[in-house]
């Protein structure tokens, strides 16, 4: 039994791995059926040559695995089955949320509380005032630099006289 299973799932496996896969899986894929052929080679022998495993039980593990895929797409059926379908209500009721949340996005976003619009008029506002406050920072700049220039150029030109009286 167990060899059965085995060979057959190794099999199986290698078979969708080669199938689905690329690059490397494909050489996994590959090696997995070649060990459920050398499973099921094993099998024989054992069965065959060195009767070892009697006929009859290959014969009852073959009949076990078919029940068992057959019991396993039972099971699956029992579940896909409701969900595919399921009953109406349960689909109308999920079209009509997704067509609630449509229309939610289609109205107009609501008008601000007031309190809130008065904090961003305050905030805009305060903006300003730091705008206006920067400008006159600057202008004070300009200016101070504009003097310490004049500054600079007076005592150049004091300099200049200077040395011009002291070379007469």
């Amino acid at each position: 039994m167990f060899l059965l299973f085995l060979g057959l799932a190794t099999l199986f496996t290698g078979l969708f791995t080669t199938y689905f896969g690329a690059g490397k899986s494909r050489v996994i894929g590959i090696l997995l059926m070649v060990i459920g052929l050398l499973v099921f080679s094993l099998l024989y022998w054992l069965t065959t040559v060195e009767e070892v495993i009697e006929s009859h039980v290959i014969s009852a593990g073959i009949v076990a695995v078919v029940a068992s895929v057959i019991a396993l797409g039972v099971s699956i059926g029992i579940i896909l089955i409701p969900m595919m379908f399921g009953e109406k209500e349960v689909i109308e009721d999920i079209e009509s949320l997704a067509q609630e949340a449509v229309s939610e996005e289609e109205k107009p976003p609501t008008e601000l509380p007031s309190d809130v619009k008065e904090k961003e008029k305050e905030m805009v506002e305060g903006k300003e005032e730091q705008e206006e406050e920067e400008t006159k920072k600057e202008e004070e700049i300009d200016e101070l630099s504009k003097e310490v220039k004049e500054v600079e150029q007076s005592e150049e030109e004091q300099k200049e006289s200077d040395n011009v009286k002291e070379g007469e």
